[in-house]
Order: structure tokens, then sequence, then C-alpha cells
């Protein structure tokens, strides 16, 4: 067998060395980190200077190497080897106790050995997993012996000793062989590393999470830059300026247009941005900040105006400009906030490009446009799911995923959360399990990776406990007290008959037609039955029903919000019946809204869809506690204690002006807190244990019950879009494949709908809708559910 000589080995064809693959990956890693020397970026460092070292084996020069056919087997898999050399180097390392020396080593081995997969053990049992399989290969013609022994050890061995001075890492790195390597990962045992990470305490240690949080950025790290690097060939890429006034030019010039009305809230609004930049300037080095205002009242652009301020304010003290993370919790309202960001740039004379301007959430299409005409990524996707833009606009399941996470695909775009500003709007949404987790791991983030976040609401829940945030509107309960846009109506105290509700508003439709409402029920199917009851009852000439649901495509259910904006900008009168979609940041507004019993801060997040702008003659949002002919609520959605909560607190009330809003939101969280925080899920602790798997079971941000999903055909262009997609499943080559379809995923995914299922099976389904089963007024139908197509 002819060794390669390690400077002439390949990390990929046709000519990236595997040299210069390590070290440019280092050198990404090393940028990440900013020059830190710390152990965590050591250990970052470290891994990517070994990572690929097992490329160098005879099997795998012969599958890369020109003109050479060798064969992929478990001879030329290179991650194990690699994460044998990096655990013996990390030994030498010098830190101030054992416990830290062991958790420096095991994150060494475990970012090598899975850099190609997801992390689903803990940190020690990546260890014990690599002892085991050497003492289950002892055979000097097994597969490590014969791996080890292929390799060009020497020139190796003079490379690190070299490269890893270049870095300022002062390893020790002896003669490699294969029994020095063996005799490494003999010499610790397990109890003994598990002591590293104890994984046994009831309450979580911050100082334990700091060391998890700087493991997942040192592993992401090394995803990021490796498969950057490999993609494209560098690891550093020209960054983009945002002018600071951007936004105040942009709504300078919405006022000056003929076609701006003016608004009751245009004053506040102003007062509002002017007071949020003003705290936001006299405390540029915190971290943690709130901004609690009402509906309506300009947070979107106010936040994005201080961001940016602050970026340039940053640039500053860091010489580089932080990007901006914009989170929002559902994708229905991605498309709206993403529009008005673009319209900004535009106005301030910046194309369009993704390098600027990012929207991210599984209906994303991945195409990825640079500012710079020369620069086309391999594989955009990766420049997508990386964040590789100065604005971000993305959802909270894909940044909290960011986190709470062992998945490869998510963990490579952790680094960009470095320095970053990050606005989590509509906080409310999060559910109270999850905030202790949230709130502990958002600290640490702040602490170890110098993340700052936002946090956006208008009834300000207690993910933030007082004292640990900065708010950016310290007079908001006068702007609250000033405000009588909304009055909420108690017609909870008893149940009603889902036949006597609709006579009773049909009823009060007649009596006066002119008026737009809303109905809003707790269940996608009460979508479609409450609008064909109304339909029976209200006949009034130009007056419009429109059912609005997930139960519609994303596609039609965005032309259904552009059709209901449209007819209430011409104040045509309209009846929308939705469910809790329309809740957060969708920018509709009526007259009359009915509401079904649901957590308080969800019927205040709907109160923000009736008199908006406050321009009408004061908006009345009624609460029903609705019931089927069985006499059963539909508040089984939501957990008995919100509910409780909540019936506890409008018990008090028969009317609740907006202005007394926030100190209800207040009280409403207080007894929520109180009620759940000590059911709440450990995720903060497990994450810091590093049990990666148990937190993926735990973290839900959304409730996975069994879903089917349908691919809705209406027409041509529908049909080709799936028939590009099974043309697709054909190509035998995985990458090819995956690559293929990132092109059409957006277009699928828009005409995708999921439904609850319990015997759902993984396959994606095609339904005709000219054969039955989707109305593109009211969206799936299961009872008139046609024979379908299975793929």
């Amino acid at each position: 067998m002819t060794k390669y000589c390690f400077s002439e080995c390949l990390a990929h064809p046709p000519d990236d060395f595997l040299q210069t693959h390590l070290k440019e990956v280092a050198k990404g890693v090393d940028q990440l980190w900013k020059g830190s020397r710390s152990l965590p970026a050591q250990a970052a460092l470290l891994a990517a200077l070994v990572h690929d070292l097992g490329k160098a084996t005879f099997w795998f020069q012969e599958r890369v190497q020109p003109g050479r056919k060798g064969e992929k087997s478990e001879l030329s898999y290179h991650s194990f080897v690699s994460a044998i050399i990096g655990w013996l180097i990390s030994q030498s390392v010098q830190a101030p106790d054992q416990t830290t020396a062991y958790q420096f080593q095991l994150s060494v081995i475990t970012s090598v050995m899975k850099h190609h997969g997801n992390l689903r053990k803990s940190w020690a049992d990546y260890y014990v997993e690599a002892r085991g399989h050497l003492r289950d290969d002892p055979d000097p013609q097994g597969t490590f012996a014969r791996q080890i022994n292929s390799m060009d050890l020497s020139g190796i061995t003079q490379w690190l000793r070299t490269t890893l001075l270049e870095f300022d890492l002062h390893f020790e790195v002896p003669d490699l062989n294969e029994s020095v390597l063996r005799k490494a990962v003999q010499d610790i045992s397990h109890f003994r590393l598990r002591k590293a990470f104890p994984n046994n305490e009831q309450e979580v240690c911050l100082e334990q999470l700091d060391q998890a949080v700087d493991f997942l950025f040192g592993f992401g790290s090394l995803l990021q830059m490796d498969k950057i690097h490999t993609a494209t060939g560098e690891t550093e890429f020209s960054r983009l300026a945002i002018p600071d006034n951007l936004v105040s030019q942009y709504l300078m010039h919405l006022k000056q247009d003929p076609d701006h009305k003016p608004s009751p809230l245009d004053e506040p609004r102003d007062r509002i941005r002017d007071d949020v930049l003003c705290e936001l300037s006299a405390h540029p080095d915190e971290k943690l900040f709130t901004l609690t205002a009402p509906t309506g009242s300009g947070k979107t652009l106010s936040a994005l105006d201080a961001a940016i301020r602050l970026r340039h304010e940053l640039h500053e003290v860091y010489q580089e400009n932080p990007r901006i993370i914009y989170c929002l919790p559902f994708t229905a309202i991605i498309d709206q906030n993403h529009d008005v960001y673009r319209k900004v740039l535009e106005h301030g004379g910046l194309a369009e490009t993704t390098d600027l301007l990012l929207k991210h959430h599984h209906l994303t299409d991945m195409k990825y446009q640079s500012s710079d005409p020369e620069f086309e990524p391999d594989g955009a996707e990766l420049f997508v799911e990386t964040w590789q833009s100065e604005l971000v606009v993305t959802t909270f399941y894909q940044f909290l995923h960011t986190i709470f996470t062992g998945r490869n695909r998510n963990l490579k775009r952790l680094p960009t959360l470095r320095r970053a500003i990050v606005i989590l709007d509509e906080v409310q949404a999060i559910p109270p399990k999850y905030w202790r987790a949230i709130r502990n791991t958002l600290k640490v983030m702040s602490r170890c990776l110098e993340t700052r976040f936002i946090l956006m609401t208008a009834t300000k829940p207690l993910i933030f406990l007082p004292d640990m945030s900065r708010e950016l509107l310290p007079k908001h309960p006068e702007y609250y007290q000033k405000l009588s846009r909304v009055r909420l109506v108690n017609r909870a105290t008893e149940n009603t008959p889902l036949e006597s509700f609709v006579r009773e508003i049909a009823k009060e439709i007649h009596q006066n037609p002119d008026l737009s409402r809303m109905i809003v029920v707790n269940y996608r199917k009460l979508v479609g039955e409450l609008t064909e009851m109304f339909e029976e009852k209200v006949k009034i000439e130009g007056f419009r029903i429109y059912p609005l649901s997930a139960l519609l495509t994303p596609k039609d259910r965005k032309d259904r919000i552009e059709d209901i904006g449209i007819a209430l900008d011409a104040d045509q009168p309209v009846l929308v019946i939705t469910t809790q979609l329309i809740e957060a940041g969708v920018d509709l507004s009526v007259d009359r809204i009915e509401r079904d019993l649901a957590p308080l801060d969800a019927i205040i997040q709907t109160s923000g869809r009736c008199n908006r702008h406050g321009d009408g003659d004061g908006g009345i949002v009624r609460v029903w506690s609705l019931m089927d002919e069985k006499e059963r609520l539909f508040t089984r959605i939501y957990s008995p204690a919100l509910i409780g909560a909540t019936q506890e607190l409008l018990s008090q009330y028969e009317e609740v002006e907006e202005s007394q809003f926030l100190e209800l939101g207040e009280s409403y969280f207080k007894m929520v807190y109180e009620r759940t925080h000590n059911s709440e899920e450990p995720i903060d602790r497990l994450l810091a244990c590093g049990q990666f798997e148990e937190v993926e079971d735990r973290f839900k941000l959304i409730e996975e019950l069994p879903q089917q999903s349908y691919y809705i055909v209406q027409d041509n262009s529908d049909r080709e879009v799936w028939d590009q997609f099974l043309g697709i499943q054909e190509i035998e080559n995985r990458i090819k494949r995956k690559r293929e379809f990132y092109k059409i995923r957006a277009a699928l995914m828009e005409r995708i709908v999921q439904v609850y299922a319990n015997d759902a099976v993984e396959d994606l389904c095609m339904l005709d809708a000219q054969l039955g089963g989707y109305d593109k007024r009211f969206g799936y139908m299961a009872e008139k559910e046609p024979n379908l197509m299975c793929f």
C-alpha cells in the first residue's frame, strides 16, 4: 500500500488540499471567536485543525484523488480517526483544574466525532463510544489500525506542531502512532468524566450553562466554517452598511405621501420611537431589554430604528457591524413584516439582496442573491440557513431551535448570534412552561456571546423578571392610560350555545350592516361551520363573509388576507371568521370583534385588530364562552391553568377599557407564573448537562401532534410543481437531489396543508381539488376527501 504524502492529500476534489482546508476553517473559527484564546475558543480551534485529519487515510484519498476510483467504505470514514487525534492532543491542555480539563477534552472529541452528524448523546458518552469502539477493534488488521497505519503520521505530526503555534495554541503533539493513540483513550474512567458535567441537579447551574453555550458555539463555528469553506473556498466575506437614519427617513416619506391618512396615533408613535431611541442611547452597554407598548403603536419600526442605531454605536466598540435578527411567532405574519423592512431599505436606496435582508422560515425560497455580482455560492441554502445577512426576519421556531437542539443543520447558524441584536416580537406567544429555560439561556448568551436581546410585547409576560432587563419605554403606562380605541366586554360569565351566538350576531349585523366585524374561534373546523351558518342567516347585498384559517394553503391564506385588507381599506362591510392566527402582527382593523374564550394575552392581542388605528368611534371586543351541542367548551386546546387564570380575572369585570389592559395583563402573568413555575420544562438544566437528545425531545415550541401533509393541486401551475417534485425523487445522487429540491421548496410548501390525523403517514399526499377535498374558499375538507396520490 502506498501512503499519500500529507502535503498532497485532498480534503475535497478537485484541488482543495487538506492542509489548506484545515487552516482556512480554523481561521474562520478564529474570526467567529474574535481572536479569543479562552479555553472554549482554544477547544474550537483545535477541533477545526484536526476535524478532517482522518481524510489522510489511503482509502479516503483513493476516492478523491484525480484518476482514482476508490469506493466509499468504513475504511474511508474520517471523523473517528480525526477525533482520536484531537483527544490525544487535548490532553496537554493547561487548565485551572481537572474538571475544566475534562470539559475541554470532551468538547474537542465530541465536536470532531459529530461534525457530520447530530448531537444525540452527552459529551461523556461520546468518549465512552470512542473507547468502546477501540476495545471492540483491537486487531492489528482492524479498521482503526489499518486507517492509522495508512497515513503519513510523521508529516501530520510535524504539520500539527508548526500550525498549532501559528494559531498561538500551545499543545504537546507526541509522535503519532497507533499505540500512543490507543493508550490515550484508555486512561480515563467514564465515572470521572461524567463528574465534569453532572446531570443530577434539580436547579440549573448558570456556570454550567455557560459551558454548554460555549461548547455549542464552538461546535457551531466548526460546522459553519467547514461547510462554507467547502462550498465557496472562502471563510470571510464583505459586510454591508445600513445608514443609521434609514427608518426616520422612511417615516418622513410616508407622512409626505399624498395618499397618507393622518391617524390619531401618529403623534404617540413618534413620541414612542423617540423615547425608545433615547433610552437605548443612554444604556448601550446593557444587553437585555424589553419594549412594552400598546398594539398598533409602531413597535416594529421603533425597534428596527433602535436596532440600526445601536448597531452603529456597537460598530465603534467592536469594529464590526452586528447582525439584526428579528423574530416573530408565526410564519403567517413573516411576509408582512419582511415587506415593511424591504420598503424601508428600498426607500433608502439599498438594493434588495439576500445578504442585506433575508427571510427565513420553513416556507423560504432557498435563493441567495449577493450584492457582489461575482459571488455565487455553491449551495445557496447554506447561506440562508446560517443567516449570512445584515437583517434577518425569521420565526421563534427557527431562532429557539438554533439553541435548544443538537441538530447539525440548526447549530451551524448559532455563531451568527454572537454580538447580534435579536428582537423577539410578540413574546407572549411563548408557552409559560419554557419561560425559565429561555430566561436563563438568553442571560447566558448575553454574557458568553455578547448578544443583545429586545423582547417586545403589549402584555409583558414574565420571561425577563423585574430588575433583570432595561425597559426601553419606561413611561409605557402613560401611553396605555391615554388609550380609548377599544372596550372589552365580558360575555363569558355564562356558556353560550353556538346556535344562540350565531342568531344574536346575525341579528346585530342586520341592524347595523355598515360595521366591519371579526369572529375569532379556537378550532379551524369551526371557521367553516360558522361561515355556512352565517351565510344562511345574513342576506345583505354587498356584505362579504371571509373564512380564514390554516386549512387554507399558505398561498391562499396570504391572498385572503390581502383581499380582506383591500375590502377594509375601501370601507366595505365584512365579516371575517378566523382563528388565533390573526392575533399577532396581522395588520387588519375592524369595528367589532367576537372572541371565544382564550388565555387573556390572546384576547388582548385579538383586541389589537379592532379600531387598530384609533380612527373609529370606539371598537368593541366581546369575549364569549361558546359551547357545542354536547355542551363542550372550545377551550380544550389551551392549558387549564391559563384558562382558569383568565376566567378568574375576567369575572371581576363586566367591561374593561383599553387603558386598563396593561394592568390586567400584568395581573394575569403574575397569576400564571405562580400557577405554572413549578411545572416548567427543565430544558436549560438538560442543556447544561449536555443531554442533547432529551433537549430535542422536550422542547416543543409547536406541539407535534400527528399531522398529515397534503399538497393541493388547483391549477396547472400547482401540477407543474408537483411533477417537478416527483421528478426530483428519482434523482439517485443525494446531494443533487437535495439541491434540486431547494429550487422548488418554497413553491411546494406554500401549496401544502397540514391537518391533524391519528392515522397520519409520513408521505406527502397529493390532493386534486377538482375531485373534491379542498375548496378555494374554505380550504381542506376532511369529509369530502377523494382518493389520494401519496409519495
